[in-house]
């Protein structure tokens, strides 16, 4: 590509602060149309040739897939695995500065229990947008170990784990995104700091619900999150909490969320509000939630004492239980 890697992380900054990023590529593009039994080797092919963008239609069929740095993929094809795919990772981001839009990735969780549909570790500056995902019976979208990651409009069903999740993280977005009828979660950000999650739908549609939580922020023993804003979200029928902190959890903000029918699970341990802080969360700050109950038995915000007891928490004005 044209760009210097300090120019493109220019760009990548100033999508992170008005969400909208504007990534430029080498003269040229590469178009991959897609219809063989495998399709893997054209399309890895294209991905590896220094050029940008790839273009990428039809009906695909991959193995195991490697998206290399400095590139744009994007375009209308429906890609599911081959017989050759080993069921971990279906396409892993390798490098820096990757952008992926548009694409369907089908990995059907039932045939592949294990798989994440888009993996990425150890790398900068990624920016996945208006794609949309099923499967696999892993997580959908899964970043980790990387600083800058961007996940924003994609929408993500049928996962079996998470929808999307962020991991070990320095300065992320996941904004706009709509999760539905995953396993466990729609969205999980762990270990991770300076992390937006805003204007997301994590839902579940009658009979199914979530086994855990709609939003949840983790920080694990020996590690921590700091620095998350969960805002002006809408959780829709979640196992447990609508929104959960737990563990090792510095200075969250959660701000202006609706949590609709929150605890379809009935957890002892684990309470059915529609916010859960559990463990030794610091600094909480809670304003503006709206907590619809399905039951009013439950309540609406829930503070624990699990192996630490949260501290300074703060309940500001229009958190209203319904």
């Amino acid at each position: 590509m044209t760009n210097s890697k300090s120019t493109i992380k220019m760009a990548i900054i100033g999508a992170f602060l008005c969400g909208a990023l504007l990534f430029a590529g080498a003269a040229g593009a590469i178009d991959v149309p897609c219809g063989g039994v495998d399709d893997t080797a054209i399309i890895q092919s294209a991905l590896y040739s220094g050029v940008s963008p790839v273009v990428i239609s039809g009906d695909c069929r991959t193995g195991n897939v490697f998206v290399p740095g400095n590139v744009l993929v994007y375009g209308t094809a429906t890609i599911k695995p081959t017989a050759n795919f080993d069921g971990s990772m279906f396409w892993e981001v390798i490098g820096d500065n990757v952008e992926i839009s548009e694409i369907f990735f089908d990995v059907d969780p039932a045939e592949w229990p294990h798989a994440i549909a888009v993996h990425s570790t150890g790398v900068s500056i990624m920016y996945w947008h208006d794609l949309h995902v099923r499967g696999g019976g892993g997580h959908g979208l899964q970043c980790e170990n990387g600083i800058d990651c961007a996940i924003e409009h994609n929408v993500v069903r049928e996962c079996g784990m998470f929808g999307i999740e962020m991991h070990a993280i320095q300065n992320g977005r996941i904004v706009n995104n709509e999760t539905g009828d995953t396993g466990h979660e729609g969205i999980n950000v762990m270990d991770s700091q300076n992390i937006l999650i805003s204007g997301n739908t994590p839902g579940w549609g009658y009979p199914s619900v979530s086994q855990d939580f709609g939003i949840s922020i983790y920080g694990s023993p020996g590690n921590f999150c700091s620095g998350v804003t969960v805002e002006n979200n809408v959780t829709v029928r979640s196992g447990k909490a609508g929104i959960g902190l737990v563990g090792n959890v510095i200075d969250p903000k959660v701000i202006n969320n609706t949590l609709l029918y929150s605890g379809q699970i009935e957890a002892a341990y684990m309470g059915v509000g529609s916010i859960l802080l559990v463990g030794p969360v610091e600094n909480a700050a809670l304003g503006g939630n709206k907590m619809i109950r399905q039951d009013r038995r439950y309540p609406g915000i829930v503070i624990m004492d699990a192996g630490g007891k949260p501290s300074h928490t703060k309940i500001g004005k229009g958190n209203v239980a319904y």
